[in-house]
Parts: structure tokens; sequence; C-alpha cells
């Protein structure tokens, strides 16, 4: 889950584009986002990378950024991924192609009807 900071950022950032109804929305999207990278990192990356390594590797500002422009689809899109994944900050390598798969099989998960 992202940390108490994160949320309170996001919620800051939505209260003042939309008042009291965006600190839900936007926050809530963005957040959406995030997990959504987070959760596709973990399994393409596997036991070799744990989850603080993951989490590092993830720039939150650029998930948050490409998904309230474009919407949460933006999470497995190849060039947000590439942009907002550092792969350097993690012990294996990682396949974006294979990761794109992944983020999009999250967010078929998370949609209507997933679990």
């Amino acid at each position: 889950m992202v940390g108490l900071g994160t949320g309170l950022k996001l919620a800051s950032k939505g209260y003042k584009r939309y008042g009291l109804k965006g600190v839900v929305a936007a926050g809530g999207i963005a957040l959406v986002g995030y997990i959504v990278v987070k959760r596709a990192l973990n399994a393409v990356t596997g036991p070799q990378d744990d989850e603080e390594d993951v989490k590092e590797a993830i720039d939150e500002d650029q998930v948050e950024q490409k998904v309230e422009k474009e919407g949460v689809e933006a999470a497995a899109d190849k060039e947000t991924l590439d942009e907002a994944v550092d792969d350097d900050q993690l012990d294996s390598s990682v396949n974006f192609d294979e990761l794109q798969s992944e983020a999009k099989r999250q967010l078929k998960k998370l949609g209507p009807g997933g679990s």
C-alpha cells in the first residue's frame, strides 16, 4: 500500500483541483494507477527483489501525472512504465513487454467484475 505521506499528497492535490469530491476522485485514481504498477512489478521481478526495492524503483509522481492526465489505463502503457520504473534499483532485470502485459492483467483484475 502507498505510504501515508503519498496518500495525503494525493488527497491534497485532489482537493486543490476539484474541492472535497476531488480528494477521493483524483487521489483514488492515481492510487489505483500506482497499485497496478507496483503489483505488476512485483509479479515480474519475483522473489529476488523485496517489497522496498520495488517501491523505490517506482516514480510515484510520474505514475500520478500520467494517470491523472490520461486515465487509469495509462498505468499499463509501455511509455508510462518505461518512464516510471527505474530497473537499476532492482536486483533482477525487467522485461518491459512482460511488465506491460502484467499491468494490463492487473488493470482487468481491478476493473468491473475483477477481484
